[in-house]
């Protein structure tokens, strides 16, 4: 028989059985603690980013609603950049005592979205577009079938963030962007003349300016229009110019029966005013300048064809000097002169005609002289130039150093004009600019083309010969081009070479 108890465990004291413990750790038991924590991680990543992205909340009071809804957009510039979080009504009615009373406004939050955040200024103006018909014409048109929209007007000022006093009615947005080289005029009129807020300035039936809006004078004897003219066309106002209301029906009849202008037709509805400029038209117009409204253009104000220049507000003007070289012939002693333009070059020589630093074989006493320092010819050291420098018709040509030495014209080189360096492309405009101040001559593309390595300008484009030498640059980018000869009848232009 065998001895079992032997082989029974060792029963502890007080009757417990001993424990047996088994080891069951393995590898994949801490992986379920990254289930949470990956919940987490995401739950922040969720809600950091909600945070980035949440709107810009903004707060604006208008007189009425005008229909706006929550969940209406806000649109600037034409891009949604917003949306409409709350409508509501605001401010004490007041009780018995009426004259106590505050008029109720409404308040719109907006939330706008974050990269629209530059927009905010402190200048920014809000607006409920929505139809409008009345005498001043038709706007909102697209607010017929879709919502309407609370719009906003980008301001320039400084950054702001915060509460807004909307517009009653949509403002006239500039169409210049805001631009400072846009001309800001004041239309005076016995009465309105059919202007308002938002009409077109035109010029040859092409809009140059738009009137930002009309009021009383402060003595409220006349009718006053605040007018910006583009920028680009800023050049067409002179002191002497002429407006006139377009906002007239004109009515012709005739053997085909009665006729109608349509573009004063369409006059009536924008509240249009014109603009004509004579030749001699003086300086241009400064910011702040009055003009009278006439009711109707004179014949002859629409016959005036001044050649003037646009685009060029802003426009660095070629450095350029009189000269002029003196001598004396016969047994007398008469004193002859010639006279052109000395151009400055990139690299600080001077271009002006051959026959200015060329004096006839018989001449006597040849002095040059720029703005009224005279140096001997013969000391100046002037060449004629035919290439190199130049290409095309030959010029006369002064070293930089001898520039500041002989004739003291100061930093010649930084004077300089950049130049195009060669002929620029057919169609472009060139200006050749006279005395210095006033309106450079505009030569139309259709009017010169490129001929022996230089520029041949046609005939009858008004240019003399106390233009010659003088500084053509190009209308598109306003670079120097080079400088106008005017010999045996023909005009042409010398070219500055490329480097």
């Amino acid at each position: 028989m065998n001895d079992v108890s032997s082989e029974a465990p060792e029963t502890p004291e007080f009757g417990v059985r001993a424990a047996i413990v088994e080891d069951r750790r393995s590898g994949g038991g801490g992986i379920i603690w990254l289930v949470p924590l990956a919940a987490l991680i995401v739950t922040v990543l969720i809600g950091w980013r909600a945070w980035q992205t949440r709107g810009i909340r903004v707060t604006v009071d208008f007189p009425a609603a005008h229909g706006l809804r929550v969940g209406d957009p806000v649109r600037s510039l034409g891009v949604d950049v917003g949306v409409v979080r709350d409508v509501a009504i605001v401010g004490a009615v007041g009780g018995e005592d009426s004259e106590s009373a505050t008029p109720p406004t409404v308040r719109v939050h907006l939330s706008i979205d974050r990269d629209a955040r530059p927009l905010l200024r402190a200048d920014s103006r809000f607006w409920i577009q929505r139809p409008q018909v009345d005498f001043d014409g038709v706007e909102g048109l697209d607010t017929l079938t879709g919502s309407r929209y609370v719009g906003l007007d980008p301001g320039s000022g400084r950054p702001l963030v915060g509460s807004f006093t909307g517009l009653d009615t949509p403002p006239v947005i500039d169409d210049a962007g805001g631009d400072t080289g846009g001309l800001d005029i004041v239309l005076e009129s016995r009465d309105r003349a059919g202007m308002r807020a938002g009409g077109t300035v035109g010029y040859r039936g092409v809009v140059v300016g738009r009137i930002l809006d009309v009021a009383l004078s402060s003595d409220a004897r006349r009718a006053e229009a605040r007018v910006r003219i583009d920028p680009r066309f800023a050049t067409l106002v002179r002191e002497g110019t002429r407006f006139f209301s377009t906002s007239g029906i004109g009515l012709e009849l005739g053997f085909q029966g009665l006729r109608a202008d349509i573009e004063s037709i369409e006059s009536v509805v924008t509240g249009g005013v014109g603009l004509a400029t004579p030749p001699d038209a003086g300086d241009r117009a400064v910011t702040g300048a009055r003009f009278e409204l006439a009711e109707r253009p004179d014949a002859s104000w629409l016959a005036w064809q001044p050649r003037i220049a646009i685009g060029l507000t802003g426009r660095e003007e070629p450095a350029r000097h009189r000269a002029v070289l003196r001598y004396r012939v016969g047994l007398l002693g008469r004193e002859r002169t010639r006279s052109g333009w000395a151009v400055m070059t990139p690299n600080g020589d001077v271009l002006l005609p051959a026959a200015m630093v060329i004096a006839p074989e018989d001449a006597r006493d040849a002095k040059l002289e720029i703005d009224g320092h005279a140096v001997p010819l013969a000391e100046v050291g002037a060449t004629v130039e035919t290439d190199g420098l130049v290409t095309g018709p030959a010029v006369g040509r002064i070293a930089a150093g001898k520039v500041q030495e002989a004739f003291e014209i100061e930093s010649a080189s930084e004077m300089a004009m950049q130049a195009t360096g060669g002929v620029p492309e057919a169609g472009t405009m060139l200006l050749v600019h006279q005395d210095p101040g006033s309106e450079p001559l505009p030569i139309p593309g259709h009017r010169w083309r490129a001929e022996n390595g230089g520029i041949l300008i046609d005939a009858g484009t008004g240019l003399t010969d106390i233009d010659d030498g003088a500084p053509v640059t190009d209308g598109s980018t306003g670079q120097l081009i080079g400088v106008l000869v005017l010999n045996n009848g023909e005009t042409r232009v010398a070219v500055l070479a490329g480097e």
